[in-house]
This record gives C-alpha cells, structure tokens and sequence, in this order.
C-alpha cells in the first residue's frame, strides 16, 4: 500500500538504497563459506552497509514543513471580553502570561481581564462563593493597578476593583478606590456613591459628614428607581441621626413610604428619634426639673418600645428593621433601669441573630451588664460570643459599636478584672478578643496578668504560717512562669523590633522568679547576643544566679567575672561578688570566698542599709565558720543578728553562732592539757566551761524556737536540718562540760527522735561513754546491743556517710568492738 503520509524519495536516491542492500545481502551470503574470524569481519562490513543508509538517507529526504505559530495578542483578549465571550478572554489572557510577547505597558492586561472575569462571575453566584469570587477580582484588578491599568480602561478598572473590594467585604481598603473612581466621572457614579454612603456610615472608622455627602449625591441622581430612592432616603435618615440631626431625619422619614421593608426601617428610625429625645432630656436636666425629665424621658423610651413592636416590624423578622427593633428594645429597657428585661431582649437577639450587627451588639451589651452584676460566666459566654461573631478588623461593619469602642469595652474588662484581682478572668479576655485586638496586644496583656497575679499572690503571704507562705510561694512561681512562657511568646512576636530585648527581658526575669532556671539560661543568653548595653551587668548576675541554682560552677564565675571586669561599679556587681563568693565556697576557695565579701563591706560605696552589705555580712560570718576562723565568725554573726534580728539568714547564724563557740573550745581545751602553770590551766578551764555554755545556750535557743515554729507549720529542709543538728550538738556540748546525765537525757531525746536515722548509732555510742564516765558498765555495754538492733533496722539505702563517719559494715564492726571494752 502507498504511504501518502511521508514523502517519497526521488529515483536516485532510491536506485543509491539498492545497491546499499543488495551489497549488505551478498555479503552476508559470503560470510557463510569464510572461517570463523573472517566472517566476523565481513559481518561487521556487511552490518554497516545496513546501517549506513539510516544515516545517509536523511541527507537526502526533503525537510517537513513547520506548523505556522499562533501569536496572541492583548487586542483579541479585550476583544473577547468585550464581546461577553469570557471562557475565551480568560484563555487568552493565561497563553499572554506564557508567551511572554507583552510590552511593559500591556502587562497589566491580563491580570485586568482575569478580574473582569471574576467580577463577572461572582454576579452568578450567592453566599460565601460570590464573596470569594469578588475577592478573587479585587485580587487580580489589584495587581493590574500596580502594573499599570491597560490604555483606556483605567476608569473601568477602579470602578470595578473598589466594586469588587465593596463586595468582598474589604471595607477600608474600598473606600479610596471608589473616590478615586468617582473622580473619573463615572457612567455609573450613583452606584458608587451609594457604596460610599454605606462605608462611610457603617466602616470601621466611621465618617458621618462624608456619609451624608455622598447619600445627597446618591439621592440627586434623577435616574434613580423610586425602590432604590426610597432605600436611600432611609440610609440618609439613619446617617442624620447619627448625627443628631434629628429635625432633618424627621422630614427625610417623612418622604418615605409607611409601607414594605423600606417603610419598616422607617419606623425603626422614628423609635431612635424618641430615644434620642429622651437622652437630650436626661443630659440637659437640672436639679430643678431632673424628676419631671426624667419622667417625661421614661415615656418616651416607652413609646419607643411600642413603635418598635409594631404589627410591620414583627411580620418581617428577617428584615433588618426587625433585628434592630430587638436590639433597641434591650437598650430602653436598660434606660429604664429594668436590667433583667434588657439582658433577656439581648439574649434573644442575639440567639436569633448571632453572626448579623445586632447579634454582636447585643452579646457586648450583655455581657457589660452581667460582669457588672457578678454574673462572670455568663459574662464571659457573651464576651466570646460577641468577638467571635464581630468578623476581621480589616473588614468590622457596625454602625451599633466602633471598632475602636469595641476593643475599648473589652480591654476596660480586662482592667476591670485586672483591678479586683480577678487575674483568672482578666486571662478569659485576653484569649477572646482576637481578631479584634492585635496579637501583640493581647500576648503581652496575658503575660502581664500572670506576672501581676504572682505578685499578689506574694503580697497576700504576708504575715500568714510558714505552711501558708511556702504554699504561696509555689502558687506564685508557677504563675511566674507562665509569665516568662507568654512574654517568650511576644518576643517572638516583636523579634524584628526595637521592643523585642525588653520582651526577652521579661521573659527571662520571669522565668528566674519562678524557679524555671534552665529556660531562664535560655533566654539570658539571647538577650545577652541581642543587647549589648542596656541591663546586661544585672542579666549576667542574674544568669550566673540561675547557673549556681544548676551547679554548673564555672560558667556562673565566667559570667560574674565579666560582670566585675567591665562593670566594676554598678549596681550589679555587688550582688555579683556575693554570688561569686558562693561559687568560690562550693569549689572550696575559701580565701576568694572571704576577699570578695570583704570587699563589698569594706568599701564606701555601699551602705549597711543595703540589702547587699547585709548578705555579705551573713554570708562572711559563715565563711569565717567554714574555714575554722570561729573567733572572727562569731564577731561577724554576731554584729549581723543585732543588726539584722528579722532577716531571713539570722536563725541559721544563730545556730552557727553555737557551732562556733562549740569548736572554738577545742583550743583552751588543748592548751589545757599541755599547760603546767596551774594559774594559766584555771584560765583555760574557765575560758572552756565559758564557750561551751555559750554553745549549749544557743543551741537551746534555737532548738525551742524550732520546736515552737514547728507546732504552727512545717518546718522547711533548712530548719529541719538545724533542729537536728541542735538535739545532738546540745548533747554533745554537754557531754563536753562533763555533765554526763544530762548528757545521757538529751542524746535519749535525739535518738527518739531520729530512731532510725544513721546519725542515731553516734548517740548510742556516746550515751554508753557516759554510763562507762559514770562506771555503769552494764547500761553501757545495753545501750551498745540497742544501737545495734537499730543498726539493723535502718533502711539497707540509707546514706551512713552523709551524717555520720562511717559505713554500714564499719558501724557493725565499730560496736562490736566497743562491746569487748
């Protein structure tokens, strides 16, 4: 069969492809006859002369006509638009885009067509789908503007995008296109003046002068429709009200007809025009004639209520004039002072009309009046539901409330339950009131509620139990970090602003207050990156602070280190000297410990007033203690207890107090025993009893001021820890004096006490040294038997080189000795 699909060779080219084949075919023939290594040879040979030809034949083939290339042109887009054909203007103006053939001044040609095509389509569909159609014009009309209109039709693109902006609910955004749209003289221009009345009277930032404006402009159009006049007469009649013009709303009502949707909003404006009156009495009353005003005022809100239920307005429940009536309804009966009727008539507006203007009013409405009445739930409830309902800012229509007076009434909740210290509620608010408030608003006002609710949860702790206190405490800290979470929050919210290290600031101090330390690193080592001067001395304290409460020695002296390097006399750095020296303690510095306390004592800048001199004061005497300088320790604490009775540090100094004197005995003791001069020996004797009285004294002090605190609450780990101590330290001073059954009755009281406490075995051991002092070998070697039953019930984890110097075993073996003496 013929091919007519490609085209044939000529006879020369076909007579060539013979002899091509013909050769190949003899070839192949001949390689049967040839050995084996020949054939392969002339096979090879043989299969390119049947190849050559796919390569040499193109050579020789006439080339296939190309298919001639479409250019499409702006001109054939407008023109299909034009001619209605809008599938075919939209396809046109997509093959623009790729073919990328257009000038610089045609290239807002296609975005213009898409948005005429949009804005066309929107007019077929209803509801949610024709406002996501007008978006989508406003959207694409919105890029050919900034790429240039097309030549001709900039008039025709504003009137279309401020349309398609109107439509989509882009309210403060429609307003400049439209006038500038109008400003072209439009075909069209009462359409935009009615769109103009309508945002200037109900946009987010209303403007009643120019709403005025433009409804006289509207309404002096003579080709209006008496439908679309009598519509308008009513929006006039709404805006001079507004503006308290209430002679020039009465005669605009009276222009309108009683009858139909038109003639209801009529009645509506007239029930305002009566609440309107009796507001101008109430203001302009005296004392003279407050109660006739008053009176007079009551009838007139009445009256207004009768004209709002009208037979017309009821029978249209879905008109707009009967949501207002019920709206307006609630507010006379709120000025009549009948709050339960109004929150029942708001209650029911907005049930029925929870998403429309009036359902949001009126959930605002009463919500103010159940916060003020205590009602916090229900309140809240109405609050939620009103902002859930108002839409975005960008687009707030609502000519009952402001956008501004809406964010005004909740932000004065928020205060308002800010002031009674209703931090819970205060928080509802601030999670409700987006989108109407700024992200940025409503996460600092969180934060700033659960920082203000842990100061006063601190404030209330004052003067109550210990228990009580430590409960506060805890209620507070973690009030605090919540604090430091939400203000981590808006730093991230303000991270490309000038706010944003004061916001890392205050998320780290929060988190350091309530005890979260390792978020609060964290976050000090972003504010140190992000700031380099303002607080950075009290950031690298308060850092250092938070790495000691983790232990981590080292980087804390690095940071206090920087601290009082480049920032040796701020503030700051007293408090970092004190911090460093606890560091310097914990690595058993001790004479750095002590040299950096004596310097903030010693120096003039500092005052004893200070809560600094006062710490470092506490904090050397302690020093003094740990590195066996127990004269100069007890000058020191002592000096602080008087100074300070009342600070947190002076039980603990007490206590230390007698541990010094306590240890302090240990050198009369031993001069005692090397001394022969008998005057000097009786001198040493004396100077002993005295500092183990003094010792015993202030054990005792302590131990009855423990056992006191611990009747009213529980004692903390510190406090437990030193009424311990006392029991054994008081025995052991007794033991000491040589006051052996005295000795025997307190070490009995510390083991009944700390039965089965590893600290236990050490009382046992020294209550039988008492008895052998006292020759009662009998109840020695019975008190070893009972330290041993103890030994044997103490729990098999228990930490015996914790308090005491020896192991489980080394006990076991250290009694059994001690029973063959």
């Amino acid at each position: 069969m013929a091919q007519h699909d490609s085209p044939k060779p000529d006879s020369q080219t076909a007579a060539k492809a013979g002899r091509f084949a013909g050769i190949g075919g003899k070839l192949a023939g001949l390689s049967k006859r040839l050995p084996s290594k020949k054939v392969m040879i002339l096979s090879a040979a043989g299969l390119l002369f049947v190849l050559l030809p796919a390569f040499v034949l193109p050579r020789f083939l006439p080339k296939p006509t190309p298919k001639p290339k479409i250019v499409h042109t702006l001109a054939q887009a407008f023109s299909a638009l034009d001619a209605e054909n809008y599938e075919e203007a939209s396809r046109i103006a997509d093959l623009l885009g790729e073919e990328d053939t257009l000038s610089n001044d045609e290239l807002g040609g296609p975005p213009y067509i898409r948005g005429a095509v949009a804005a066309h389509q929107a007019q077929m569909l209803w509801g949610k789908d024709q406002i996501r159609y007008h978006l989508l014009a406003a959207r694409h009309l919105q890029q050919s503007e900034a790429l240039g209109f097309p030549e001709g039709r900039e008039e025709a693109g504003l009137e279309m995008l401020g349309k398609s902006l109107f439509e989509s609910d882009q309210f403060v955004a429609a307003r400049p296109v439209l006038e500038k749209a109008l400003k072209g003289d439009p075909a069209d221009s009462a359409s935009l003046h009615g769109m103009l009345m309508n945002l200037y009277l109900h946009g987010a930032d209303r403007d009643l002068k120019k709403a005025l404006a433009h409804s006289q402009a509207y309404l002096s159009d003579p080709d209006l429709t008496n439908a679309d006049r009598q519509a308008g007469l009513l929006v006039c009649s709404e805006i001079q009200l507004s503006l308290e013009d209430l002679p020039g709303c009465r005669e605009t009502v009276e222009k309108i007809s009683v009858n139909g949707v038109v003639g209801a909003g009529a009645s509506v404006i007239r029930g305002q025009m009566l609440m309107q009156e009796a507001a101008n009495l109430l203001a302009t009353a005296t004392d003279e004639n407050r109660a006739e005003r008053t009176t007079i005022a009551n009838q007139k809100y009445d009256d207004a209520i009768a004209v709002f239920r009208n037979p017309q307005a009821r029978s249209m429940q879905a008109t707009d004039a009967a949501r207002r009536s019920m709206y307006l309804i609630g507010l006379c009966y709120a000025q009549l002072g009948n709050v339960k009727a109004a929150i029942d008539q708001w209650a029911r507006t907005a049930k029925m009309h929870m998403e429309r203007p009036e359902g949001v009013a009126a959930n605002l409405q009463m919500a103010e009046a159940l916060r003020k009445m205590g009602r916090d739930d229900e309140a809240i409830e109405a609050y939620r539901n009103a902002t859930s309902y108002a839409g975005d800012p960008q687009s707030y229509a609502n000519n009952w409330i402001s956008l501004s007076a809406f964010r005004d009434r909740l932000n004065n909740a928020y205060q308002q339950y800010q002031q009674a210290e209703n931090y819970e509620r205060a928080l509802q608010m601030t999670g409700l009131m987006n989108p109407l408030m700024p992200p940025e608003k409503t996460v600092e006002m969180a934060a700033q509620s659960h920082e203000a609710w842990a100061r006063a949860i601190l404030n209330k702790a004052e003067n109550r139990s210990p228990d009580e206190v430590r409960a506060s405490e805890r209620q507070a800290r973690e009030q605090l970090r919540n604090a430091g979470a939400v203000y981590a929050q808006l730093a991230s919210l303000r991270y490309d602003t000038r706010d944003y290290t004061e916001a890392v600031w205050k998320s780290g101090q929060s988190y350091f207050e309530g005890h979260d330390y390792r978020s609060a690193v964290k976050t000090f080592d972003a504010y140190l990156r992000f700031e380099l001067r303002k607080r950075r001395p009290r950031v690298l304290v308060s850092l250092a602070e938070c790495q000691l409460s983790l232990g981590h020695l080292d980087p804390a002296l690095a940071e206090l280190q920087e601290c009082l390097e480049f920032y040796p006399t701020d503030a700051a750095s007293y408090q970092a000297r004190l911090l460093a020296s606890r560091a310097y303690l914990e690595q058993n510095n001790l004479k750095q410990a002590e040299s950096l306390l004596h310097e903030n004592l010693d120096g003039t800048a500092l005052a004893p007033a200070s809560r600094e001199w006062r710490d470092s004061l506490f904090a050397l005497g302690r020093v003094l203690h740990i590195s066996g300088q127990q004269e100069a320790a007890v000058n020191r604490l002592e000096e602080a207890v008087e100074r300070y009775p009342d600070a947190p540090q002076t039980l603990e100094a007490r206590y230390l107090i007698a541990e010094s004197y306590r240890q302090s005995a240990s050198i009369p003791r031993q001069k005692l025993a090397s001394d022969n001069i008998e005057t000097s020996r009786v001198a040493h004797a004396r100077q002993l009893q005295d500092r183990l009285k003094q010792a015993l004294t202030g054990y005792e002090r302590c131990e009855q001021f423990l056992s006191r605190r611990q009747q009213q609450s529980e004692l903390t780990s510190l406090e437990q820890s030193i009424l311990r101590n006392c029991y054994f330290a008081r025995a052991s001073a007794l033991f000491d004096l040589g006051r052996y059954e005295e000795a025997i009755q307190a070490y009995s009281t510390a083991t009944n006490r700390y039965q089965y406490a590893p600290e236990s075995l050490e009382a046992y051991v020294q209550i039988a040294t008492c008895y052998r002092r006292l020759n009662r070998n009998d109840k020695a070697r019975g008190t070893l038997e009972q330290a041993k039953v103890v030994l044997s019930r103490i729990k098999p984890d228990a930490d015996y080189l914790a308090t005491t110097n020896y192991s489980q075993q080394d006990w076991a073996k250290l009694l059994d000795w001690l029973k063959t003496l």
